[in-house]
């Protein structure tokens, strides 16, 4: 009797200490790089700490566009806009702001054509019809919106149609919400190491759980039909707009067992409704080879999948050599047309409108990186209510040339006797600084009125 009870008690043990003599050899660092179905905690915390970071610039953007703040229409210092419209790839999640295959290609297009402004308009979790929809509201801003060109970055997800069924198709087990979940707090290695892999595991026994289910289904037969309409909604809207748009393939790796299929049917649906595009997959390849037993090192992060600086730099210049060997730089600089800006200046003035005598200034305004941030209704200027309802359109205007501003949500005001308001939405921009690190001046703002065709100049 007392041998099956030292039986049943050495069970227990055994697997106790086994999982502990595990979790001391996973903190060695040793096996880090095993699998890539397990994040080290010390691995997720500089992906935790890279979103931390990313999130700053996208929590005061109105749209969460992790950039500064331009709005839709031009300002008078550019000759043309590049808009880069996409997905995380474009936002640059797991890196460093600067990182991203956008903002690098957005320093290589000032580099050569430095009056082009290039814009990103992007968000976390996109897909193309998440960008369609975006385009929409944005157009319907009065033919606010300007663009020269316009560039959708597509990734392999983007097919994901919101419908309300995509939930079905990629089940999660949430589990720090089981009866396992306090194993985590004591073995945090040997958890995320065991829990990644089961997660991995039920992908491929089962047809609803993880991310390879999730793409089977978008990728099926009836999803791709639908993703036709969207895209040639996409493609009636910019010819509406008189905007280029060219499609920018962005794969992460150059697995060809992942992407052959997924591309070959991709392009071919590009081909049919009509839509130019260009595949960088060739070029990560002939780069980057099979990019060799440990993917990591291409990796946003060793926690994050998404392309890394690396990847991102080679996307930039890809994108930026097709543009000049096409002459599109050029042609962009080029061509001339008449822009908000320029019928704002053109409208009669409404004459002395008491609407915008309580127009305030504050005496100080955020900084954001290397950007003055200067919000209307909530950081550098206010207004109220009745005055926001009144409003077209804003632009401020320094000694450089006028800067339009972002049409945003609502927007929470701190008055100077203490108190807090909410508007029920706000102008915001952000003013770009000058060679000398210098914020420009601000001279003044023009607001363009809501329903009498005219504006108000409001000058300091």
């Amino acid at each position: 009797m007392r041998r099956k009870v030292l039986t049943a008690a050495l069970v227990p043990l055994s697997l106790i200490l086994g999982l502990a003599l595990f979790e001391g050899m996973l903190r060695t660092g040793l096996l880090d790089d095993l699998s890539i179905h397990w994040f080290p905690p010390h691995y997720k915390a500089i992906d935790e700490a890279r979103l931390a970071g990313g999130g700053k610039l996208s929590r005061r953007h109105p749209f969460r566009f992790r950039e500064v703040i331009q709005g839709p229409a031009m300002p008078s210092t550019a000759a043309a806009r590049i808009a880069v419209l996409g997905d995380s790839f474009v936002w640059g999640h797991g890196l460093h702001y600067t990182d991203s295959w956008a903002q690098q290609f957005k320093v290589k297009v000032g580099a050569s054509h430095p009056s082009i402004q290039v814009v990103t308009w992007a968000r976390n979790g996109w897909s193309t019809k998440d960008e369609l929809d975006f385009l929409k509201a944005t157009a319907a801003q009065d033919e606010m919106f300007e663009a020269d060109l316009l560039l959708v970055g597509f990734v392999v997800n983007d097919l994901d149609l919101r419908d309300g069924n995509w939930v079905r198709w990629r089940k999660e087990v949430k589990w720090d919400e089981t009866w396992l979940a306090p194993l985590g707090a004591v073995l945090p290695y040997t958890w995320d190491f065991l829990t990644g892999h089961l997660d991995a595991l039920l992908e491929v026994v089962t047809d609803d759980h993880g991310q390879a289910n999730w793409m089977t289904h978008m990728w099926s037969e009836s999803n791709l039909a639908k993703y036709v309409k969207v895209l040639e909604e996409l493609k009636s809207l910019t010819e509406t707009m008189g905007v280029p748009l060219l499609m920018i393939i962005t794969p992460r790796d150059t697995n060809h067992a992942y992407y052959d299929n997924k591309l070959d049917r991709i392009t071919a649906l590009f081909d049919q409704v009509g839509l130019s595009w260009i595949n960088l997959f060739g070029i990560m390849e002939e780069r980057f080879g099979a990019m060799g037993d440990n993917p990591r090192l291409y990796w946003a992060n060793p926690a994050n999948a998404h392309p890394g600086p690396e990847i991102g730099a080679l996307m930039a210049s890809a994108v930026h050599d097709h543009l000049m060997d096409k002459g599109t730089l050029d042609r962009l600089v080029e061509r001339r047309r008449v822009r908000w800006v320029d019928r704002v200046e053109m409208l009669p003035n409404c004459g002395k409108n008491k609407r915008f005598k309580t127009l305030m200034r504050r005496p100080r305004a955020t900084e954001a990186g290397t950007q003055r941030y200067l919000g209307i209704s909530g950081a550098a200027f206010f207004l109220e209510r009745r005055q926001m309802l009144a409003l077209n359109a804003v632009a401020v205007k320094t000694e450089a040339g006028l800067h339009p501003a972002f049409y945003g949500m609502s927007t929470e005001m701190h008055l100077p006797n203490g108190r807090k308001v909410t508007a029920p939405f706000g102008f915001s921009v952000d003013l770009p600084h000058g060679d000398d690190g210098e914020a420009p001046v601000v001279t003044g703002l023009i607001l363009e009125t809501r329903n009498f065709g005219c504006r108000s100049v409001v000058l300091f």
